[in-house]
């Protein structure tokens, strides 16, 4: 266990820039960009108007002649949208340490030494699988929360700026507490849908002896090809975007329940948000009926295969030729 762990710090010291200070910037930059949008524009005759019936429209909550209730459902967009952010960066942070994870190492013949340690190729390759899936996430689950305070914290100045009669409407660490659970949950269903590319990404890793980047998609490519003209049909890249739409659904899906908000305001800000996460009805099911999804559970065999054959290749390739 200990000699585990120690491979989980290796791989979170020496990815520490795309792990931690990448998606921290990003988070920073949003957080500066509002703030800047507060010390700016914040004044009482300050209108700009998108429409603020859009529950996607964050300048409802810096508009002077918007509602409470708008206020409000801004404010708890911009979380969820802060959320949707990182994920995106998650992905890009994610699929590039796949690429390189079993790779860099042979491309500098540094491999050499990592197998002449009493560690298992088993156990190396498992410490990436469990660096992308969960300590990924987790660090981006941290900055998530920490940026989402700031943003209350900027949101109190506003409303000092402005008309202190909102600070309730900004002051909202249970809609926080609420938005972090969320992203768990979507976290862990995001890693079931897309664990057979993390599969394949660390096979390709394992396998190539050039251009990772490249050979990940040139066999996907032929694949649709080869599919579309001998057998005229679409079943694969069918197959590849019911996987990467479960990924984007559980974390859009927010969206999808806020759209509903109508006419009746912030009342009915709290029944709709009420339904994030286990319960929304958008024709797609909850988390947990999509663990009933024999798609799901056949992508997860599918990317222990490709882990297996990455481990595989990783044992019996003799590096040193």
């Amino acid at each position: 266990m200990n000699t585990f762990m120690t491979l989980l710090k290796r791989e979170y010291w020496e990815h520490k820039t795309g792990f931690q200070w990448v998606p921290i910037g990003i988070a920073a930059l949003g957080l500066f960009a509002t703030l800047l949008a507060v010390v700016f524009l914040t004044n009482d005759t300050v209108k700009i108007s998108i429409g603020t019936q859009n529950p996607t429209d964050l300048v409802g909550l810096w508009e002077a002649t918007a509602s409470r209730g708008d206020k409000s459902l801004a404010m708890t967009a911009w979380y969820y949208s802060n959320v949707l952010n990182l994920a995106i960066v998650m992905g890009f942070v994610g699929y590039f340490y796949c690429l390189g994870a079993l790779y860099d190492d042979r491309k500098d013949k540094s491999i050499l030494f990592w197998k002449s340690l009493p560690v298992s190729d088993t156990e190396t390759v498992l410490s990436k699988v469990v660096s992308v899936c969960i300590v990924l996430p987790l660090i981006i689950f941290v900055i998530s929360v920490l940026s989402n305070l700031g943003m209350m914290l900027i949101g109190l100045l506003f409303a000092a700026l402005s008309n202190w009669d909102i600070a309730g409407m900004v002051f909202s660490p249970g809609i926080i507490l609420k938005a972090s659970w969320y992203q768990l949950v979507a976290g862990v269903m995001a890693v079931l849908w897309i664990f057979p590319f993390i599969g394949y990404l660390l096979f390709v890793s394992s396998a190539t002896k050039r251009v990772p980047f490249l050979v990940s998609w040139l066999p996907i490519i032929v694949i649709v090809i080869v599919e579309s003209i001998v057998f005229r049909s679409g079943h694969f890249i069918s197959w590849l975007g019911g996987h990467f739409s479960g990924v984007v659904k559980a974390y859009t899906t927010p969206y999808s329940i806020m759209s509903q908000i109508d006419e009746k305001g912030l009342s009915e800000l709290k029944e709709v948000t009420s339904k994030i996460g286990w319960e929304f009805d958008s024709g797609w099911g909850s988390f947990a009926n999509q663990l009933t999804d024999m798609g799901l559970w056949f992508g997860l065999v599918i990317g222990a295969v490709f882990i297996v054959g990455a481990i595989f290749i990783r044992r019996y390739r003799d590096e040193a030729l």
